[in-house]
């Protein structure tokens, strides 16, 4: 369920560069959300790979030392709900996720947001698999051209709104 008193959504992947794309969205800035890292580590065949050779999509997840570049997205306060649902239909696909409350730094305050953090239950979260695991199959031949453009966005987009560094655990 929203609160009425958070109408921003902190981005850290491809809410990063579709955010034009999200009727609803009035601002976007830079902003550092600590204690996650930006990890390869959901199994999909919805977005990219096969049901036989599922690709990777980014998550969040929690890491004590971790702190994530990203974007936030603050939403028009009359179209929330609908917003918020649209991000979810989008986001909560296959159980990979969880919509949370976090607080971003974004400009010097600190500004309350809901992000999708890596639900670890899921059958699609890879668990602690090697990053040797995870490049076999980040560069599978049915999903290297997908992902190539996927992650270019990524990085071009945090070039964009200005993000001096943006980490990516592969």
């Amino acid at each position: 369920m929203a609160s009425p008193d958070i109408n921003h959504v902190f981005a850290y992947a491809s809410l990063m560069w579709d955010a034009s794309s999200i009727p609803g969205v009035e601002r976007v800035l830079p902003g550092t959300l600590k204690g996650y890292s930006r990890e390869m580590c959901i199994k999909s065949f919805i977005y990219r790979g096969t049901r036989e050779k599922p690709g990777l999509c980014m998550g969040l997840l929690r890491c004590p030392d971790g702190e994530c570049e990203g974007m936030v997205l603050q939403l028009d306060q009359a179209q929330l709900a609908d917003t918020l649902q649209r991000i979810d239909r989008r986001e909560l696909v296959m159980g990979a996720y969880t919509r949370e409350r976090v607080i971003v730094v974004a400009q010097g305050e600190e500004i309350p947001c809901y992000t999708y953090v890596v639900n670890r239950s899921a059958d699609n979260y890879t668990g602690d698999i090697s990053d040797e695991e995870k490049t076999r199959q980040g560069t599978d031949l049915s999903i290297t051209a997908e992902r190539r453009v996927r992650l270019t966005h990524l990085l071009d987009r945090t070039v964009v709104v200005g993000l001096e560094r943006i980490s990516v655990r592969y």
